[in-house]
């Protein structure tokens, strides 16, 4: 595609005129092949940031293929993370004003639960995140700002994020301590599957006070479960008269 074609121009900004208002008359992919068509051809910034407040309304309709949007020339990233970071925070300012409306005009991040939409998001985030994280140009800061727009209550399990950030360090085998800990601090080890947590705990590119946190809420979760198996062995040997209260 040819950077200075007035046709395609014109073309493209008569489609994006014509498009209809209403929240789900186009498709979320539809529009982002737009967003990646405008992005090459260097459009006005008043038609890039309409589409992506329609892209942010519907955002939950998004694959992780569809966000992979090439950054324009001159960018030493493949993809354009920026692009995609401030359309997940367009999203979330419009998500959290929907909850503010059902909420009274007051939304607490700590207490409320977070939408549908919010957890789906969530997933495709760290989707987008395992697949960024193998570029070794992308900088800790753009990844971790990516990762934390998606507050932590909106992912119900952590693994998802935990296999993106995985994947990050193994990229990025030269990243310091301090961002490694930043980074990894970003997981709430209480919300990663036994699987996941059984792969943490002999990974060595963990830093190992997340190796710890891992193998201690692992060890709670064990004996809890041993706790609720004994009073469910207990209660039915009640049940069957071979033990009395």
């Amino acid at each position: 595609m040819i950077h200075g074609d007035a046709k395609v121009r014109a073309m493209l900004v008569t489609i994006t005129c014509l498009l209809p208002s209403e929240k789900g008359s186009v498709s979320c992919s539809f529009l982002l092949k737009l967003l990646k068509a405008t992005n090459l051809l260097k459009f006005g910034e008043m038609c890039r940031k309409e589409l992506m407040k329609r892209i942010a309304q519907q955002l939950e309709e998004a694959s992780v293929s569809d966000l992979l949007i090439p950054t324009v020339d001159g960018d030493t990233t493949v993809y354009d993370i920026d692009l995609i970071l401030s359309i997940v925070e367009e999203f979330v300012r419009q998500d959290s004003k929907h909850a503010q409306k059902h909420n009274g005009g007051e939304v607490n991040d700590h207490v409320s639960a977070p939408s549908a939409s919010m957890i789906t998001v969530a997933k495709i985030v760290d989707g987008y995140l395992a697949e960024v994280a193998k570029d070794p140009n992308i900088p800790v800061y753009k990844f971790f700002s990516l990762a934390e727009t998606v507050s932590g209550n909106s992912r119900p399990v952590h693994d998802g994020l935990y296999r993106a950030i995985d994947m990050y360090l193994k990229e990025h085998p030269s990243l310091g301590k301090s961002d490694k800990k930043r980074l990894c601090a970003l997981m709430d080890c209480k919300k990663l599957s036994p699987d996941a947590c059984a792969h943490a705990v002999h990974n060595e590119r963990l830093p190992l006070m997340i190796v710890m946190q891992v193998l201690y809420h692992e060890q709670t979760r064990a004996s809890a479960a041993a706790t609720i198996r004994a009073d469910s062995i207990g209660i039915a040997l009640q049940q069957e008269g071979v033990l009395t209260t």
